[in-house]
């Protein structure tokens, strides 16, 4: 059996705040498609609650905050303390092709 067996670090691409930012925002989308839920009209039945301001406005606002917040955490740069490898983005990627 081989005794120079390599531990690997497993690396994210984000660092802790971006995932935190990331994963609320995704609370917030799914929030906002429960408030857009609801009973729909049929042809037997007319609801009128499709046409609430809590369906038309608030849920879609509500995602699209979400979708903002998604884009947020991730163009948010991390500092390098609060990166899994210690070093900053700029640093680990200094020596890249492209």
């Amino acid at each position: 059996m081989p005794t120079n067996i390599k531990k690997t670090e497993l690396t994210t691409v984000f660092g802790r705040p971006n995932t935190v930012i990331i994963l609320l925002a995704c609370v917030t989308i799914v929030a906002g498609l429960v408030l857009m839920a609801g009973d729909g009209t049929t042809e037997t039945s007319f609801e009128s609650g499709i046409f609430s301001t809590r369906r038309t406005v608030v849920a879609p606002m509500v995602c699209l905050a979400g979708y903002l917040a998604i884009i947020a955490g991730i163009l948010l740069k991390t500092p390098a303390s609060c990166h899994p490898t210690g070093q900053s983005q700029k640093k680990r990627t200094k020596n890249r092709i492209f």
